[in-house]
C-alpha cells in the first residue's frame, strides 16, 4: 500500500512538470504507462481472474433464465429439478414430458448455438481489430461483406435455390474469396 501511494506522489509530481512544460502527448504517454505501472503482474493476473469468473457466472445466470422464458414458461423450481435429476442427484422429477422435450430438443440447442456463435463473432473481431490494430474495424474494410452478399445474390438470382444451407455456404465461400483475392495488405 505505501508503494502505490509513492507512486502516485511521483506520479502527479511528474503531471505536474510535465504540465508545465506544455508537452500534452508525453503528459498522455506517461499518464498511460504510470497507470499501469500501478498494479502489479499478481494484481492484474488477479483482476483478470475475477473478470472472467464474473462473466462465466453471468453466463450461467442469463442461460438459466433464457431457460425458463418463452412461449411455455417453465418455473424455476421445475428447471431447477430438471439439472438435478439429469446430473443424478435426485431421482423424483417433477416435470412433465413435454417441459423434458422441451429443454432437451430446443431451448439447450439454441442457448448453446447462441454461445457458440457469438464466442466465434467475438474472436473473428479481435482477430481483424488485431490484425489492422483498429479498434473501430468492420467486416466491411476487407470486402468480407461485400463478398457473401454478393455469394447470396447470386445463388438467390440465378440458380433460385432458397434451402438455408446452400445461401449459407455461398455466403461464407463468397466471403472467404473476397478477403483472399484482397492481396494489398501494405
Amino acid at each position: 500500500f505505501p508503494v502505490t501511494i509513492r507512486k502516485m506522489k511521483d506520479y502527479w509530481q511528474d503531471v505536474v512538470d510535465v504540465h508545465s512544460q506544455g508537452n500534452y502527448q508525453l503528459l498522455y504517454n506517461s499518464q498511460l504507462e504510470i497507470i499501469d505501472s500501478f498494479m502489479t503482474e499478481t494484481e492484474k493476473s488477479i483482476k483478470q481472474k475475477l473478470v472472467v469468473s464474473v462473466l462465466i457466472i453471468l453466463l450461467i445466470v442469463i442461460s438459466a433464465f433464457s431457460l425458463t422464458q418463452g412461449r411455455y414458461r417453465i418455473d424455476l423450481p421445475i428447471l431447477i429439478n430438471w439439472v438435478t435429476t439429469k446430473l443424478g442427484f435426485t431421482t423424483r422429477n417433477i416435470f412433465t414430458q413435454e417441459q423434458n422435450l422441451i429443454l432437451t430438443n430446443v431451448r439447450i440447442p439454441r442457448i448453446i448455438l447462441v454461445s457458440l456463435v457469438g464466442s466465434s463473432l467475438a474472436v473473428s473481431g479481435a482477430v481483424l481489430q488485431s490484425i489492422f490494430r483498429n479498434p473501430l474495424v468492420s467486416p466491411f474494410l476487407l470486402g468480407v461483406s461485400a463478398g457473401a452478399s454478393l455469394g447470396v445474390s447470386i445463388v438467390i438470382v440465378f440458380y433460385q435455390a432458397y434451402n438455408v444451407f446452400f445461401i449459407q455456404s455461398s455466403a461464407f465461400l463468397f466471403g472467404m474469396f473476397a478477403v483472399l483475392s484482397y492481396r494489398d495488405w501494405e
